[in-house]
Order: structure tokens, then sequence, then C-alpha cells
């Protein structure tokens, strides 16, 4: 079960993934935890140089964010591992992130809802458990009571 650390002084958990090439290679990419996101998406230029022709994608999906809405390509990326676990042939999009975001790309729902995340942020310290992982059916105990991993509490006990 990975723990990963990251800064706590930023208001971004910014976590490392490995993504592979058309040809093989292996690249190591800085992408952000960004749980209002629904799909995985990566940098125009990441993409590039990892051998993916943007260009040639025949599909599009209609994109709304906070400020606009746009029409976004999607590619396949070979393989994609993220928290330890390998996604393959996963459709990302090709986002235009702004220069501002210290990201190549974001996680979104469609990989983060794979895994059981623990954030502490005082510690900055992020935990990624795959379902079905360690942590199947393991029980955590509050100081007022106890409390399942679903927050279920029994005041009796």
């Amino acid at each position: 079960m990975p723990t990963i650390p990251f800064d706590a002084s930023r208001r971004v958990i910014l976590v490392r993934a490995i993504a592979h090439a058309i040809d093989g290679r292996p690249a190591e990419l800085n992408v952000l935890v960004d749980t209002g996101a629904g799909r995985t998406g990566f940098r125009r230029s990441t993409l590039i140089g990892l051998g993916i022709d943007v260009d040639a994608s025949e599909q599009t999906i209609r994109l709304n964010t906070a400020s606009e809405s746009l029409t976004v390509p999607v590619v396949n990326l070979p393989i994609l591992r993220v928290f330890g676990v390998d996604f393959l042939n996963m459709p990302v999009l090709c986002l235009p992130l702004p220069p501002t975001v210290p990201a190549d790309g974001v996680l979104g729902f469609d990989v983060l809802s794979r895994f059981r995340l623990f954030v502490n942020y005082k510690r900055g310290l992020l935990v990624a458990e795959p379902f079905g992982g360690f942590l199947r059916g393991a029980k955590f105990f509050l100081a007022s009571g106890k409390s399942d991993v679903n927050g279920t509490r029994d005041e009796t006990k």
C-alpha cells in the first residue's frame, strides 16, 4: 500500500506517475490529484513527448470546466502506472492546462475511484490502497466510539 509524501504547504496534491511512451520507454510525470475531475488527462506537450499523435485522435469529448466549455481529444496511453497499479491502454484527455498549473496532468475519478485514499494534510501524506487490497474489511477506531471503513458507528462496544 503506497504512502506518498506531498508538499502540505501547497494548495494541491502533486504525485508522481509513470507513463509509457508508444516506443515502450517509461517517463516520470508529475500529476495533480484532482477529486473534482471526472477523467484523467495530460498536457498536449506531455502526450506528444510520449509519441502520441494527438491530432490523429478520432475521438473527442465535450469538457465543461469552471470557466469554459471546450472539446478535447481523447487518446490511449499504452501504460499508466499510478500508486503502483498499471492501467493498460488507458483513455486520457488532452488537456489545455494553464501554464500556472505545476503538473504534466491530472488524475481524475476514472483512476482515483479504483483506490481508497487517505490524506493527512498536516503531515503531507497520501495513502492509496487499491480496492480489494490490504485494508479490506479493516476497522478504524475513533475516540468517541467505533467506526468501520464505511463510517458506520457502534456506540455499544
